[in-house]
Protein backbone atom coordinates (compact mmCIF):
# COMPACT_ATOMS: atom_id res chain seq x y z
CA UNK A 1 0.00 0.00 0.00
CA UNK A 2 1.25 3.50 -0.81
CA UNK A 3 2.12 5.18 2.51
CA UNK A 4 1.14 8.60 1.15
CA UNK A 5 -2.37 7.42 0.26
CA UNK A 6 -5.07 8.19 2.85
CA UNK A 7 -6.11 5.34 5.12
CA UNK A 8 -9.67 6.62 4.78
CA UNK A 9 -11.02 8.58 1.84
CA UNK A 10 -14.60 9.74 1.35
CA UNK A 11 -15.86 11.53 -1.76
CA UNK A 12 -19.32 12.93 -2.44
CA UNK A 13 -20.91 10.82 0.30
CA UNK A 14 -24.69 11.22 0.53
CA UNK A 15 -27.12 9.33 2.73
CA UNK A 16 -30.86 9.59 3.24
CA UNK A 17 -32.98 7.43 5.50
CA UNK A 18 -35.59 5.48 3.47
CA UNK A 19 -38.45 7.53 4.90
CA UNK A 20 -36.56 10.83 4.60
CA UNK A 21 -37.17 13.67 2.18
CA UNK A 22 -33.65 15.10 2.35
CA UNK A 23 -30.07 13.92 2.76
CA UNK A 24 -28.93 13.66 6.37
CA UNK A 25 -25.33 13.21 5.24
CA UNK A 26 -23.75 15.26 2.48
CA UNK A 27 -19.97 15.07 2.79
CA UNK A 28 -18.04 16.29 -0.26
CA UNK A 29 -14.61 15.10 0.90
CA UNK A 30 -12.78 13.59 3.86
CA UNK A 31 -9.28 12.11 3.97
CA UNK A 32 -7.48 10.74 7.00
CA UNK A 33 -3.78 9.94 6.70
CA UNK A 34 -1.74 7.42 8.66
CA UNK A 35 -0.89 8.81 12.09
CA UNK A 36 -3.63 11.43 12.10
CA UNK A 37 -6.06 11.62 14.98
CA UNK A 38 -9.62 12.66 14.34
CA UNK A 39 -12.25 13.92 16.75
CA UNK A 40 -15.83 13.94 15.52
CA UNK A 41 -17.81 16.72 17.17
CA UNK A 42 -21.25 18.11 16.49
CA UNK A 43 -24.70 18.76 17.84
CA UNK A 44 -27.17 15.98 18.40
CA UNK A 45 -28.57 14.94 15.04
CA UNK A 46 -25.66 16.34 13.03
CA UNK A 47 -24.68 12.95 11.55
CA UNK A 48 -21.80 11.69 13.71
CA UNK A 49 -23.27 8.23 14.29
CA UNK A 50 -24.58 8.09 10.71
CA UNK A 51 -21.05 8.72 9.41
CA UNK A 52 -19.61 5.98 11.61
CA UNK A 53 -22.33 3.52 10.54
CA UNK A 54 -21.55 4.29 6.88
CA UNK A 55 -17.81 3.83 7.43
CA UNK A 56 -18.45 0.55 9.24
CA UNK A 57 -20.74 -0.79 6.52
CA UNK A 58 -23.80 -0.94 8.75
CA UNK A 59 -25.61 1.45 6.40
CA UNK A 60 -24.95 1.96 2.69
CA UNK A 61 -24.69 5.42 1.14
CA UNK A 62 -27.15 6.60 -1.51
CA UNK A 63 -24.16 7.84 -3.49
CA UNK A 64 -20.47 8.53 -3.13
CA UNK A 65 -17.27 6.66 -2.42
CA UNK A 66 -15.90 5.24 0.83
CA UNK A 67 -12.37 3.88 0.56
CA UNK A 68 -10.78 2.30 3.62
CA UNK A 69 -7.24 0.92 3.29
CA UNK A 70 -7.54 0.85 -0.49
CA UNK A 71 -10.84 -1.06 -0.56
Amino acid sequence: MNTSAPLLRVENLQFRWPSGQRDVMDLPELAILKGERVFIKGESGSGKTTLLSLLGGINLPNSGLINILGT
